[in-house]
């Protein structure tokens, strides 16, 4: 497995968690997953429903998902249009204007029903809590053009004509990680102190964090309005 899918599997493996308990018919639907990066999700949701591919605009990536088994679009005209979900995970702060790029998914792909949105969460623990600086410098990056908190995503799903169905929070990070950052004011925590990376541990972390509101995603599932 590629590191960077290997660093991203136990992310991947919570959303398809939230995915099949919360859209109990997720194994008879069309999905898009809408910026696939590096293909981590692509890989792990094989079997997991219907039909699935990935839109990712580099070609580079596209070519070696497809190599891989993992259909994959460089071009959005392109990805057939009878998409019944659209997965949209760190997508929308990348976006210059979300509401219209929500609205405009919507009228691209009329069939779609469901769009699951998750974003960096701006009141994450080690922002709102540890006020930790050197987190906050690496986060808040040129790559990131808004950043969100409950109420601003709130917003603008509202806005772009849709309605909330779930909303909560996932955790990405482990304990290890936020040891790291707390003591040595840098990453890589998770792979220092890997006796705190325990899937057990970590789902009770990610608890205490989502019961605070300050997990360090927020995870949407939203419907079309109407």
């Amino acid at each position: 497995m590629a590191p960077l899918r290997k660093r991203e599997y136990h992310w991947n493996q919570k959303r398809i968690e939230r995915l099949v308990n919360y859209i109990p018919t997720l194994e008879n639907k069309k999905i898009l997953d809408f910026g696939s990066g590096h293909g981590g999700f692509l890989e792990q949701a094989q079997g997991r429903c219907k039909d699935i591919c990935g839109y990712e605009v580099s070609r580079r990536t596209c070519v070696s998902h497809n190599q891989a088994g993992w259909r994959c679009y460089q071009f959005l005209t392109d990805v057939p249009a009878d998409r019944e979900v659209i997965l949209l995970f760190h997508v929308l702060e990348h976006i210059p204007d979300s509401q219209q790029f929500l609205v405009q998914l919507q009228d691209n792909f009329p069939q779609a029903k469901t769009f699951v949105i998750e974003v960096p969460n701006n009141d994450e623990v080690l922002n709102s809590l540890f006020e930790n600086k050197a987190y906050r410098k690496n986060q808040h990056s040129s790559e990131h053009l808004f950043y969100f908190n409950p109420q601003t995503l709130r917003n603008i799903v509202e806005s772009s004509k849709m309605e909330i169905q779930v909303e909560t929070q996932l955790q990405r990070y482990t304990l290890a990680n936020h040891f790291g950052w707390l003591k040595n004011q840098k990453r890589g925590g998770q792979d220092i102190w890997e006796m705190f990376n325990d899937r057990g541990l970590n789902d009770l972390y990610e608890k205490k964090l989502m019961d605070q509101g300050v997990a360090d995603s927020l995870f949407f599932i939203c419907a079309r309005r109407g």
